[in-house]
């Protein structure tokens, strides 16, 4: 029992230092995601190569807690998932070009050829490991800042 209750509160710690106050985090490899007031920061890989994105997260048996993968588009489409030959369970993040969270996938299911739709008029997904969107309060509405939005179009523009 001590040992189970020890676990939770070192993830608790872990997760909670995951967690900043609002601050701007435009480096190329990171992105930040506010909500409710919190900007929780993650280093990204990104996949804006057609190479890219049809490998992203497969075959990958490990993916740190405060990592992730950043799809990104030239233009606003429709943006379609699948978690084939994916080992991890991932949430999927969908945002437009303004940066706003359009819709979420949770726990997309290993290795599975089902379809995830994430909407229409997307410019970009972000994947991370599953469960962490409930886990840290990320929701549609809330609003992603990244180097990786134009700056003119961006609810959270990068000021650098």
């Amino acid at each position: 029992m001590f040992k189970k209750l020890r676990f939770i509160l070192l993830l608790g710690v872990t997760l909670f230092s995951s967690v900043k106050m609002a601050l701007p985090s435009c480096e190329k490899n990171e992105l930040s995601i506010i909500s409710n007031g919190f900007n929780v920061i993650f280093d990204v890989e990104i996949a804006n190569t057609p190479a890219k994105r049809a490998k992203g997260l497969m075959y990958r048996e490990f993916l740190g807690i405060k990592n992730g993968m950043l799809f990104i588009y030239d233009k606003p489409r429709q943006l379609v998932f699948w978690m084939k030959n994916t080992p991890l369970s991932l949430d999927i993040i969908f945002f437009d070009k303004n940066g706003l969270i359009r819709s979420i996938y949770e726990n997309a299911e290993p290795f599975s050829d089902k379809q995830i739709f994430g909407g229409i008029d997307l410019i970009g997904a972000i994947e991370i490991n599953g469960g962490q969107t409930s886990q840290l309060g990320i929701a549609v509405g809330d609003s992603i800042q990244t180097s990786s939005l134009d700056n003119k179009t961006a609810l959270w523009p990068c000021t650098k």
